[in-house]
C-alpha cells in the first residue's frame, strides 16, 4: 500500500500550483518523498495543453478584462478552465508504486471521480474518445495527465458550482460542438466544494489503495507563492 501526503491548499495562482507539482515531482523521483495529492481551487484561469490550439481561447481581451490569466503548459489536452468554485486535484504519484500504466491510472481516475459523483446523484459516462466525465454532451469533469519517469503531474477538475459564462471565452477541450456542465446546474444547487473534496480525497484513498501520511509536509516554497484569494492524456 503505498503512501501519500494530502494536502488543501485552497485557492492558489495556478504558477504557483505548477511550480509546487514540479517541486514534488523531482523530490519523488529522487525517491526523497512517497507522493503527495494536492487539492486546491484557482482564481480564473485558462490553461493549454502542450499539443492545444492558441485560435481556442476565442476571447481573450474578454479574458484578460475579466482578470484571466493563460498559461501554457506541458499536459495533455487542448483547453481548458479553471476558477472558484471548482476542485482540482493534483496526484503527484509513482505509477511503478501503484503498479498502474498511464492509461489503466487515468481509468482509475475517472472510475474514482465517477463513483463520487454518483454518490451526489450526478450520472456521468467516460468518453475515451474525448477523456473526461460527461452527463449528455456536456462535460463535468477534465483529466490532463503528464508523466516523466513514471511520475505524475497535472490531474483532475471537477465542476461543483463555477461561473460557467468563462467557458463561452474559449472552445473547452477543442470541442466546438459539446459543452460544459456542473454539479450546480444538473443538481439545481451544488454541495459545499469541501463536502465534494472530503469525497475525493476518501475515495481515491480506497480505490488507489493509498495510506494517507499527515506529517509529510508541502515543500517551503509554499510561503513565498500562495495566495489565497513523456506520456500525456487529452484533458
Amino acid at each position: 500500500m503505498p503512501d501519500l501526503s494530502y494536502h488543501w491548499l485552497e485557492n492558489i495562482d495556478y504558477a504557483a500550483a505548477l511550480s509546487l507539482q514540479e517541486q514534488l515531482r523531482a523530490e519523488v523521483i529522487a525517491g526523497e518523498r512517497p507522493g503527495a495529492l494536492l487539492m486546491v481551487t484557482h482564481p480564473h484561469t485558462v490553461t493549454i495543453g502542450r499539443h492545444g490550439d492558441d485560435a481556442n481561447v476565442t476571447s481573450p481581451q474578454l479574458l484578460e478584462a475579466a482578470g484571466c490569466r493563460v498559461h501554457r503548459v506541458d499536459r495533455g489536452g487542448d483547453v481548458t478552465y479553471h476558477g472558484p468554485e471548482q476542485l482540482v486535484g493534483y496526484p503527484i504519484v509513482h505509477l511503478g508504486g501503484l503498479k498502474l500504466g498511464t492509461r489503466a491510472y487515468i481509468c482509475r481516475l475517472a472510475q474514482t471521480i465517477a463513483a463520487v459523483l454518483a454518490d451526489f446523484g450526478v450520472e456521468t459516462r467516460y468518453d475515451d474518445d474525448a477523456p473526461g466525465l460527461w452527463v449528455g454532451r456536456d462535460k463535468i469533469v477534465a483529466f490532463g495527465v503528464h508523466v516523466r519517469r513514471q511520475v505524475t503531474t497535472h490531474g483532475f477538475s471537477i465542476n461543483v458550482a463555477p461561473d460557467l459564462q468563462f467557458y463561452d471565452l474559449i472552445v473547452p477541450c477543442g470541442l466546438r460542438w459539446r459543452g460544459v456542465t456542473s454539479m450546480a446546474r444538473v443538481l439545481g444547487s451544488a454541495p459545499a466544494l469541501p463536502v465534494v473534496r472530503d469525497a475525493v480525497i476518501a475515495a481515491f484513498g480506497q480505490r488507489f489503495g493509498v495510506q494517507w501520511v499527515d506529517s509529510v509536509q508541502v515543500p517551503n516554497i509554499m510561503p513565498t507563492f500562495a495566495s489565497k484569494g513523456s506520456s500525456e492524456v487529452n484533458a
